[in-house]
């Protein structure tokens, strides 16, 4: 089940469009470095536009499961950048519901990015303020929260939307 795809909130600027179209093009072939760079520039031309940061933490989640980020790299370094990625993907997301707070799609990000989060609490390299259970527990308020918020601006129900973050 995909969410209901909602108008774009805002119009953005030409230059800022081609960039988002540039950046998911490289996110479709799997270049998460690529799109996270197409979009950082789409932000100098553009840089309240809330859907490039949505897109932004997106390629940034895509990024942590990427396959070049653990080339050639120590254990340790693959597990801080995947932590650094997760934390910025949250960063955006918040930024994009800060620009857009009726665009359910920016509310699916904060989830999606928390949940990334979470996962890091398993990580044998995750660190203390991860592991914290206080942590864990606002983490989780944070998902709930960003779905029951997204819910108000789709036609999707809270429920339908814990789905699709779960598919």
């Amino acid at each position: 089940m995909k969410i209901p795809p909602p108008s774009i909130p805002a119009q953005l600027k030409p230059e800022a469009e081609g960039l988002l179209c540039e950046g998911n093009r490289l996110y479709d072939r799997n270049d998460f470095g690529g799109a996270v760079e197409a979009y950082t520039q789409g932000l100098v031309f553009d840089p309240k536009s809330g859907v490039l940061y949505a897109h932004r933490a997106k390629a940034y989640l895509g990024w942590t499961r990427a396959s070049s980020l653990t080339e050639m790299r120590p254990q340790k370094e693959i597990c801080d950048l995947r932590l650094e990625y997760k934390l910025q993907a949250v960063k955006d997301a918040h930024r994009a519901t800060d620009l857009e707070p009726k665009w359910a799609t920016s509310w699916m990000r904060i989830a999606e990015a928390l949940k990334a989060l979470l996962a890091e609490e398993d990580s044998v390299n995750a660190t203390p303020a991860v592991k914290d259970e206080l942590t864990r527990i606002k983490i989780v308020n944070g998902i709930r929260a960003a779905l029951e918020n997204g819910a108000l601006f789709t036609k999707c129900t809270y429920s339908e939307l814990c789905y699709v973050l779960n598919e």
